[in-house]
């Protein structure tokens, strides 16, 4: 995946960035339309990320606390129903 560089500190603006791509999450404004496609595509993936983003960097920037479950857990918010590896999928009936 690009990191948005096309060179030493050259940004590369017609490719989506990670860190704009979450600042479309975020609903914020620093962003360009390859960013915003590929926002618009992973919400189509996994409809409740926009919900997810604010409540993750939340998280992210409190720093740990005793009793929080870690990155990756069954209740962290990172593994919401309708996602990909979210509940929903591990109730999934096999066929």
């Amino acid at each position: 995946m690009s990191n948005g560089m096309t060179g030493p500190g050259v940004p590369d603006f017609t490719r989506p960035s990670v860190a704009r791509v979450h600042d479309v999450l975020l609903g914020e404004h620093d962003n360009f339309a390859p960013d915003r496609a590929l926002a618009a595509r992973l919400t189509e993936i996994c409809p409740a990320l926009p919900a997810l983003v604010p409540a993750r960097t939340a998280i992210s920037s409190s720093g740990p606390s005793p009793g929080r479950p870690d990155k990756g857990s069954a209740s962290s918010p990172t593994s919401a129903p309708g996602c990909p590896g979210g509940p929903a999928s591990a109730t999934r009936p096999a066929t």
